[in-house]
């Protein structure tokens, strides 16, 4: 089958038909996270100061998305993050020292 009638079928360029056949084209789409050097820094900061809220990592972090996306990276960061720091012996509220 030609590339021609394989974009008609399939519905896209012939360019990308093209891209997809060449010899060592990738077999899967991948790109890199629109937010991947900003996960970083909240990681850091989730890291660093557990109890900070949503908002004050938006700043802390110069977050470039909505606050519910944010609080959807830092969900699966925060319970990891208090563990680290009771085991470091970090002081996380005034009535974890009593």
């Amino acid at each position: 089958m030609r590339p021609v009638e394989i974009a008609r079928i399939v519905g896209c360029s012939r360019s990308s038909v093209y891209r997809a056949i060449a010899p060592g084209a990738a077999l899967h789409y991948q790109r890199a996270p629109k937010y991947a050097d900003a996960i970083e820094r909240v990681r850091d900061l989730v890291y660093r100061y557990p109890l900070m809220d949503g908002p004050a990592l938006m700043v802390q972090a110069s977050w470039p998305g909505s606050l519910r996306q944010l609080q959807a990276v830092v969900h699966p960061m925060r319970f990891p993050a208090l563990q680290a720091a009771k085991a470091d012996g970090v002081l996380l509220r005034p009535a974890d020292h009593l």
